[in-house]
């Protein structure tokens, strides 16, 4: 049995913030707005009443932390490659998203 003692941590994949989708069917967008086909950008716009900017302050001060980390999952969104859409961590995401943008 291998000693936890001289294991090495696991490691988090990363992937880059353009990989990573925001849930179009996010409960907290509310029953109307997930029934609907949303575009990222039409996502993105239903958060901006999150709080998001508090998050993004935060990351330009901070950083972004690993134990920060999102939850993605693998969907087939009739791309050449499976999505990865993010599924805890929306509003870390959408912060991520409006710090980019706003540097473009």
């Amino acid at each position: 049995m291998p000693n936890p003692r001289t294991q090495s941590p696991p490691t988090i994949p990363t992937a880059p913030i353009e990989d990573l989708l925001l849930d179009a069917r996010n409960p907290r967008l509310g029953r109307h707005s997930i029934e609907r086909d949303l575009s990222q950008d039409q996502v993105l716009e239903l958060m901006q009443d999150w709080s998001l900017e508090e998050l993004a302050v935060s990351f330009l001060e901070s950083g972004y932390w690993p134990q920060e980390a999102v939850l993605t999952v693998r969907e087939d969104l009739g791309t050449s490659k499976n999505a990865l859409v993010v599924i805890e961590g929306s509003r870390r995401l959408a912060a991520l998203k409006m710090i980019f943008r706003a540097r473009r």
